[in-house]
C-alpha cells in the first residue's frame, strides 16, 4: 500500500510576523525555497506520492502553492484553525485519509528524506520521529519512554531531566492505528479540548498500552520553525540544500 501524508499547514504563524502577515508560516521561504516546497520535494525523494494538506490562513495561497507539486496534493480546510489547536487540524483530515496509514507532518518542519524513510520504516503502532537530547525546556513537546522505546507519556509538561527527547513533529500512523487514533481526536473535541495539542491523543493512548514507539533522529537534520530565530538556524542548515 502506498504511503500518505497528513501536513498541518493551517496555522497563522504568528511569532513570524511580520513575515507571516500576508501569507502562511509553510510559505515562509528558506533560503529561496518555501517550508511546503521543501516538505513536498523531500517527500517525492522518499517515496511519498500523494499528501492531504490541511489549510487555514490564507488558505488559497497553500492551495496554489501545491500545484504542480512533485506530489500529488488534496487541501482540505480547517474552518476551526483560529481557535482550536492543532489537534482539530489533524481531525480534519480523518475523511481525507479514509482508513489509509499516513505520515503525520506538522507544517512547519524542515528536514532531509532520510527522515521521514527512518519514521517510515521503524517499530511500532504509532511511530513519533524523536530527537534524543537533554537540552530540553518548556516549550519543547518531551516523550518519556522505557528502555525499548516504547512512549510512556507526551506532554510539554513533563519534567526535562526525565525525559528523553524533544518530538519532532513527524510520525508514522499504522493502519492499525487510524481509527483508534481519530476515535481519540474526535474525543478530545466532544471534550471541549480546544488548547490541548495531537500529541495529547499519543500520550493517551500510549497510556492505554498501545504500541506508540520511538524512532530516534538525532544523527540526522532537522529543525523546526517558529520564530525568526529558528529561521535563520534553519537557514544555516538548509542554505546549500
Amino acid at each position: 500500500m502506498k504511503t500518505t501524508a497528513v501536513i498541518l499547514a493551517a496555522g497563522v504563524g504568528t511569532r513570524l510576523r511580520p513575515l507571516t502577515d500576508s501569507k502562511p508560516k509553510c510559505l515562509v521561504p528558506v533560503a529561496g525555497r518555501s517550508l511546503l516546497d521543501r516538505m513536498l520535494d523531500s517527500m517525492a525523494e522518499a517515496g511519498i506520492e500523494d499528501a492531504v494538506v490541511v489549510t487555514g490562513y490564507e488558505k488559497e495561497q497553500v492551495e496554489a502553492a501545491v500545484q504542480g507539486a512533485r506530489v500529488t496534493c488534496r487541501c482540505v480546510f480547517n474552518p476551526r484553525y483560529a481557535d482550536m489547536n492543532n489537534y482539530y487540524s489533524l481531525l480534519v483530515a480523518r475523511e481525507a485519509v479514509a482508513g489509509r496509514p499516513f505520515m503525520k507532518l506538522d507544517g512547519d518542519v524542515i528536514f532531509e528524506p532520510a527522515v521521514l524513510l527512518r519514521v517510515m520504516d521503524g517499530p511500532g503502532w504509532i511511530r513519533v520521529g524523536v530527537d534524543i537530547r537533554d537540552d530540553l525546556g518548556a516549550e519543547e513537546m518531551k516523550v518519556l519512554a522505557d528502555e525499548e522505546g516504547r512512549i510512556q507519556a507526551m506532554s510539554k509538561k513533563l519534567v526535562p531531566s526525565q525525559s528523553l527527547g524533544e518530538s519532532v513533529g513527524i510520525e508514522f500512523i499504522s493502519a492499525e492505528a487510524v481509527g483508534p487514533l481519530f476515535e481519540m481526536l474526535a474525543k478530545m473535541a466532544d471534550e471541549g479540548l480546544d488548547d490541548e495539542y495531537y500529541e495529547y491523543a499519543y500520550d493517551q493512548l500510549a497510556r492505554s498500552d498501545r504500541d506508540v514507539r520511538v524512532v530516534g533522529l538525532s544523527d540526522l537534520t532537522w529543525t523546526e520553525i517558529d520564530d525568526l530565530a529558528d529561521l535563520k538556524h534553519a537557514e544555516e542548515l538548509f542554505g546549500g540544500r
